[in-house]
């Protein structure tokens, strides 16, 4: 997930400091270590 949010990014031509994420497991924080918002929830 980390990989392809830095992917969108780069093609939608957004940096990692305009992106917010949202995860609700352990599995999404490399993903949310990498926006520039990360959103952890408990489901």
């Amino acid at each position: 997930k980390a990989e392809l949010l830095l992917e969108i990014a780069e093609k939608e031509h957004i940096s990692r400091e305009q992106v917010i994420a949202v995860g609700d497991g352990a599995n999404d924080l490399p993903m949310l270590s990498q926006a520039g918002l990360g959103v952890a929830f408990r489901a």
